[in-house]
């Protein structure tokens, strides 16, 4: 593995390579190609283009239609096996719902300035989703560490090129090939810019204590910027669709202009069908009665500027899902940052039922029998905390629902020292949470359970009997699992299954993995559990976060379970129909479901017949009142 020293790289930031790129002279940077691949991809680029439509075979470009979360690890000379030349950009989405879509970009020459301009998108009737309803930006190929896409244990072995940042402006970052480095770009707050290097090792000196990125100086642009397209590369593009809350139903067109070096070359046609019907809350798989909630553990902490108010944050949030985020975790409670929390929360459209985390920590011990004078008076204190939140709470919004978090990972004995803590809390209201594995009756009365490892049923079968046994001894109880894996993986098929259906099949109530992100920019310089990959779903920008696959993936596993409880919710009333075929069709549906494979089988595969039979079931229950 080739890494540079500290000195080449102060040179190297310095050379014209590495230099902001000037308006008239955009940044070129390539990737290495195999090849073997160049020759094969362009034979097979040059039959697609023979079969294509006329005016698409003097173009200097041509684009293929890709699944957007998918398990293959799309980079520059790799052709899209599973993609379509020339195809439409097929969306089916509810009312009020983000959904996925991706094109690979392959040029015949070097562009300098490539655009992607959406169109608006209409339908027959003359209902409009506006141009902006398309959010497009740039898959970034960056280096990781040897475990890149599949794993979350650091590999400092050897580095990989793997896709994963959605960049609106694809400069933000640059590899260097011939050193395998990557470097972020700084807005130094005066006007100028430079790049410092973000992939050195431990070992490295003078690059700061963290080994981390400045992150109030990294800053993306607010739309996608011309992007650079050479010669025998695939470029990838995440397009994302917005349909807004009120847009009727039906079939939409519209399209996404493509302009190499100013000159129109072609577009790429969009069909939206926007589905009669708005998703609602997940709910569980074995109760529906109680909703599946999306959560995350997340660390705003280790950067500067950030605070838990952010609307930046809590929108992505939002846009993703993730309505109850585990939030402060502190010893006392104060009025004025506990009122500015939920404010931010209601304006933002998270949730504020139930609030992790919000409440004092329940991390006291009482080691013996009977407390000590000073366990007492931890205790004590635990207490008047305790009862100073929910009274905010249930004055601020009429309930109690917040929970405490106890001492993190603790085994048995520290378990049962803390429950003289947790038995406060339920005396004034309030409620517990804490991550350990499930112990008989030392997890009697315990409201919420993290369960480090991820749900079965393949490779855990066990994780749901854990789970299932738990709810028995605490029925109103909630679940969650984290970790194993951790944050880290880029694949977002993985992320999408380990975040959707195999935890609502396992009947856990939440998700709730570790971390959203820390500053883990550099994935080859981690201080804090070194023996880990950076543990990143997005990365801190100044005042925002850069999307990634894998935190997509995560909003369509949330979406997943989304339209399951639809179908449920429908498929249960029909049950209840007298129509013999009515309720017939609820018992397909939720056979259906039941026998979905959630670890092996297409996930889209399961959006289309949960819509399907939805739409039946619709259909079905109108014609039978």
């Amino acid at each position: 593995m080739k890494r540079s020293s500290p000195t080449v790289v102060v040179l190297l930031a310095g050379l014209a390579a590495f230099r902001p790129a000037q308006a008239a002279v955009p940044t070129r940077q390539r990737y290495p190609l195999a090849p073997e691949r160049v020759q094969a991809n362009a034979a097979r680029v040059a039959r697609d283009i023979a079969a294509s439509p006329a005016s698409w075979r003097s173009a200097p470009l041509v684009y293929y239609t890709v699944p957007a979360i998918s398990p293959v690890k799309r980079l520059s000379d790799s052709f899209p096996a599973d993609g379509t030349a020339l195809a439409p950009l097929e969306y089916v989405a509810a009312q009020g719902e983000y959904e996925a879509g991706s094109i690979q970009v392959f040029p015949l020459a070097d562009v300098d300035r490539f655009e992607l301009r959406p169109q608006e998108l209409k339908s027959r009737a003359g209902a409009v989703i506006p141009a902006a309803a398309l959010d497009i930006k740039v898959v970034k190929i960056w280096y990781q560490g040897g475990s890149a896409w599949s794993g979350y244990f650091a590999d400092v072995t050897r580095r990989v090129l793997c896709p994963e940042l959605l960049l609106y402006d694809e400069d933000l970052v640059r590899v260097d090939p011939a050193t395998q480095d990557n470097y972020i770009r700084y807005d130094q707050g005066d006007g100028t810019r430079a790049y410092e290097w973000m992939s050195f090792i431990n070992a490295m000196v003078n690059f700061g204590h963290t080994g981390q990125a400045k992150v109030d100086l990294i800053n993306d642009a607010a739309t996608l910027q011309s992007t650079v397209l050479n010669k025998d590369e695939f470029k990838q593009y995440f397009i994302t669709l917005g349909v807004p809350e009120q847009t009727p139903g039906g079939l939409y067109r519209g399209a996404i202009e493509l302009v190499a070096d100013g000159r129109t070359v072609g577009a790429v046609p969009v069909h939206v069908r926007v589905l009669p019907f708005t998703l609602p809350r997940p709910r569980t798989n074995y109760n529906l009665e109680k909703e599946f909630h999306g959560s995350t553990y997340w660390q705003p902490q280790n950067c500067s500027t950030y605070a838990f108010t952010n609307p930046n944050l809590l929108e992505n949030l939002r846009r993703h899902n993730v309505l109850n985020p585990l939030l402060t975790r502190s010893a006392t409670v104060s009025e004025a940052p506990f009122k500015r929390q939920i404010e931010a929360l209601q304006a933002a459209g998270l949730s504020t039922r139930p609030l992790f985390g919000m409440a004092p920590s329940a991390n006291q011990l009482v080691r013996g029998e009977t407390p000590t004078f000073q366990e007492q008076a931890a205790l004590d204190a635990h207490r008047a905390e305790i009862r100073r939140a929910v009274k905010l709470a249930r004055d601020l919004l009429g309930h109690a629902e917040i929970y405490s978090y106890g001492i993190d990972e603790a085994g048995p004995e520290t378990v049962r020292q803390e429950q003289s803590a947790w038995k406060i809390n339920h005396e004034e209201g309030a409620k517990v949470m804490v991550t350990t594995y499930p112990r008989g009756r030392l997890l009697y009365a315990l409201d919420y359970i993290i369960i480090p490892g991820a749900p079965g049923p393949s490779p855990n079968p066990w994780r749901r009997q854990e789970v299932e046994r738990f709810h028995e001894m605490n029925p109103a109880s909630l679940a969650a699992w984290y970790a194993d894996p951790h944050s880290g993986p880029e694949n977002p098929d993985y992320f999408r299954r380990v975040h959707g259906l195999l935890p609502y099949k396992s009947n856990y109530d939440n998700i709730s993995n570790y971390v959203w992100y820390r500053n883990n920019w550099n994935d080859f310089a981690v201080m804090y559990e070194p023996q880990l990959r950076g543990l990143m779903m997005v990365y801190p920008t100044r005042d925002n976060v850069l999307d990634t696959l894998a935190w997509e993936g995560v909003r369509e596993g949330l979406d997943d379970i989304r339209y399951a409880t639809k179908l449920k919710l429908a498929a249960t009333e029909a049950l209840a129909s007298h129509d013999a075929d009515v309720k017939l069709l609820g018992r397909k549906a939720l056979g259906m479901l039941a026998f979905f494979d959630e670890s092996r089988d297409d996930m889209d595969q399961f959006r289309q017949e949960a819509i399907h039979f939805i739409l039946k079931l619709e259909r079905a229950l109108k014609g039978a009142k």
